[in-house]
């Protein structure tokens, strides 16, 4: 386990509960464990908020794809 990934720039918070919870899922439908499955979500939901608006920026699977 370590640290979720902090955002860098909080502008608007719509969608970021909603893109946790997609990551959290791709993450376990992955196959991946619930820590970095959290992790991913929390990376997604830290994207979004760094952006007005809740559809512009990286799409989930680009986010981890490097993961």
């Amino acid at each position: 386990e370590g640290p979720a990934t902090p955002p860098t720039k909080l502008v608007d918070t719509s969608g970021a509960g909603g893109r946790l919870a997609a990551g959290v899922l791709a993450g376990i439908a992955s196959g991946r464990s619930l820590p970095e499955s959290g992790r991913i979500g929390a990376m997604a939901a830290a994207e979004i908020i760094s952006h007005d608006g809740a559809r512009r920026g990286r799409g989930l699977k680009q986010l981890v794809s490097g993961i």
